[in-house]
């Protein structure tokens, strides 16, 4: 998920998502939800946490925009509590949970961290590459967990000549996978239902039968791709450079064998999510979004009025919503599978949104 200007003020609210309302998000719409800030150390409305140091509750939101985690404890994006994180965390870049208590969070300069209760973060211990030229850190870009496994995935920082994909049982220690090491890795995702993962490059789909750590060429994919999501067998992969563009395919048994939809002209996609069974999300530069409710055979504009990229798209099973993250720390929610969002929701950042999470 695959995935980083200030925000207005205005009238609307989280009401406006139960409607499935659509609107624009002009300085004047964008919901300022009430944000509390609190040290590092303290376990008042922490991330993981409740007030009372138990675990957040079904349905309650996390947000990872720059250097910081917003949580919507809730639920209800109303009101936000700003968890910071160790210095020298650069960008966030993606956030996940293994849905029992443990999150893991990824920058695009290769730190990673995990939290049991978002009070302590820990490094975790990750294996740096062996110097290349100026090529001395990762540039990570997506992190995933599944079927027992957290995967990482990304590129070397300078040049991104080389993909970097990391593995681990217990988000604390991640070693370096083996296998197809070329290009720059932007997405990676995992079939629960088998355990095949597939990431992808630019140009190629890569597959790993071990849990991530070892990897090899499945075939070239049709598009430059951003962003990769799978339900019931039925894989997606979406990008493009001047214009939005998606790949679909049901064979990832020998090869990938990807064909090229054709979607409503937009602008370049970024992301893409799936609630596990039909529907799928696209989204992408300058408020693009893409929905699919026929598992990707075909698609409809339900792009939302903003200059902001939408760089990451999630399905949140316990509200049965898809959230959406902009450029500006904002995020919008849509009850009704994409086809309509509501206004955007201030987290409290002007940062890019890099992961949103719940807990399920």
């Amino acid at each position: 998920m695959p995935a980083c200007s200030a925000s207005g003020r205005g009238e609307s609210s989280e009401t406006d998502a139960e409607a499935g309302s659509v609107s624009d998000d002009g300085p004047s719409s964008v919901t300022q939800a009430a944000t509390t800030s609190e040290p590092n150390g303290s376990s008042s409305g922490a991330f993981g946490t409740t007030g009372t140091g138990e675990p957040l509750p079904s349905g309650a939101l996390v947000v990872a925009a720059g250097t910081a985690v917003y949580v919507s404890a809730d639920g209800t994006a109303e009101a936000w509590v700003e968890r910071e994180i160790p210095s020298n965390f650069f960008l966030a870049s993606d956030v996940a949970t293994d849905g029992s208590g443990r999150w893991v969070i990824a920058d695009d300069i290769a730190r990673v961290l995990f939290s049991d209760d978002g009070t302590t973060w820990t490094d975790s211990v990750t294996p740096y590459p062996v110097a290349k030229g100026n090529d001395i850190i990762y540039d990570l870009a997506d992190v995933e967990y599944c079927d027992g496994r957290w995967v990482i995935v990304g590129g070397t920082f300078v040049s991104f000549d080389d993909g970097v994909t990391l593995y681990s049982d217990d988000g604390e220690t991640f070693e370096l996978a083996s296998g197809a090491t070329e290009d720059e890795r932007t997405a990676v995702t995992c079939d629960p239902d088998t355990g095949v993962w597939i990431s992808v490059t630019s140009t190629n789909a890569l597959r790993s039968d071990d849990g991530g750590a070892t990897w090899s060429i499945q075939g070239a994919v049709p598009i430059s791709t951003s962003g990769i999501a799978i339900a019931d067998g039925v894989w997606i992969s979406v990008g493009g450079l001047s214009s939005g563009r998606i790949g679909r395919t049901t064979d990832v048994s020998l090869g990938v064998d990807w064909q090229e939809v054709d979607p409503p002209e937009t602008e370049e996609l970024l992301a893409v999510a799936t609630d596990g069974m039909m529907t799928f999300v696209a989204t992408g530069a300058s408020g693009a979004i893409l929905q699919s409710s026929d598992a990707g055979l075909t698609w409809q504009d339900t792009s939302v009025a903003t200059e902001e990229s939408l760089g990451v798209v999630a399905w949140l099973p316990a509200s049965e919503r898809f959230a959406v993250g902009d450029t500006g720390g904002n995020i919008r929610f849509s009850v009704d599978g994409g086809e309509s969002w509501s206004a955007p929701v201030a987290t409290g950042s002007d940062r890019p949104v890099g992961g949103i999470a719940s807990v399920p």
